[in-house]
């Protein structure tokens, strides 16, 4: 699939967002990649990384960096199944 670069970004942005897949080595991300205002947004799935693209023009790459590990390598909520049924009709029984 690659990275999907949406029609509406200027040559500017698509360079912008290139640069940042390129800096990070996100190519096998499968990114689809579009613009909200002044914000780029990297959609993979559900996960969603909303970059400023005043933090490029900055080359700010730690805290991109960051984004994108925070969003896109972050373990998935785990839910305990297992655990005993503590609500009441009224709320928590404790």
């Amino acid at each position: 699939m690659g990275i999907v670069i949406d029609k509406k970004l200027s040559d500017i942005q698509a360079e912008m967002a290139l640069r940042v897949v390129n800096s990070l080595n996100l190519r096998d991300y499968n990114l689809e990649i579009m613009v909200d205002n002044d914000i780029l947004l990297f959609t993979k799935g559900r996960f969603v990384v909303r970059v400023p693209i005043d933090m490029i023009k900055k080359e700010a790459w730690s805290d991109i960096r960051f984004l994108f590990k925070s969003v896109l390598e972050s373990s998935p909520l785990v839910f305990n199944t297992g655990a005993d049924n503590t609500w009441g009709p009224e709320g928590p029984d404790y």
